[in-house]
């Protein structure tokens, strides 16, 4: 089970990977033409959740077929259902428009044009990697979701490199299959189903004295959030 856990958390990387890098240079060579540089990013960023969903379909499959619960066929989930449009329910366009408004505030309050572009181009790969990581979240809980694929629950499954505090804390715990794994910003965490019956009991409560809760943010859906943080 490791080497396909670790196969499939090398593969998303190397997908978030390849996304941001293609936003970053597509907001370096069309900063001063905002539709096409919307046009093309958002071009860069739902072909990157398309991979993000048949990974997550691959994965999840080939997780069932290792626990004898059914084959490792993919289910074929379809990637027009994971865009950013319909995972965050708001304007595709508008969403991608936030980080030339963000230029042009810094720009009117006397930032230096290098600093304002370089805060634009890391506005740009955060939107770009939470919305493959919500394409992610979304795919494996639908996939999930389906009686058919004997799962019950699952656990959360830590990124590559260190991981924050927040997805530490929220990875000791076991989530009902129903549920959307909460994230956060730039968040690259995925899910380890769990097949069979519910052994019994309840997932812990969500909200406890940990240091970490979980709000419902209207874009993305539940936010890890860190203690006495602002919702």
């Amino acid at each position: 089970m490791a080497d396909l856990v670790n196969t499939y958390r090398a593969e998303r990387l190397r997908t978030n990977a390849a996304v941001s890098r293609a936003t970053v240079r597509a907001w370096d060579r069309l900063h001063l033409e905002q539709g096409e540089a919307i046009t093309e990013t958002l071009r860069l960023v739902e072909a990157g959740q398309a991979r993000a969903v048949q990974l997550a379909d691959g994965y999840l499959a080939a997780r069932r077929r290792q626990a004898r619960a059914g084959s490792s066929a993919p289910a074929g989930l379809d990637a027009d259902r994971y865009t950013v449009a319909r995972l965050r329910r708001a304007d595709a366009r508008e969403v991608y428009s936030r980080p030339f408004g963000a230029l042009a505030g810094q720009l009117a309050q006397g930032s230096p044009l290098p600093a304002a572009l370089a805060s634009g181009r890391a506005s740009v790969a955060r939107l770009a990697l939470t919305d493959l990581q919500l394409a992610q979240t979304h795919a494996a809980r639908d996939w999930m979701a389906e009686p058919a694929n004997q799962v019950y629950g699952y656990e959360r499954v830590l990124g590559g490199g260190e991981s924050c505090p927040l997805c530490v804390v929220a990875s000791q715990q076991i989530y009902y299959r129903e549920d959307l794994m909460p994230i956060h910003e730039r968040c690259q965490c995925s899910v380890s189903p769990l097949f069979g019956e519910h052994p019994g009991g309840g997932n812990v409560p969500r909200e406890r004295d940990s240091g970490v809760r979980v709000v419902d943010d209207p874009e993305i859906g539940p936010r890890l959030m860190g203690e006495g943080w602002a919702a």
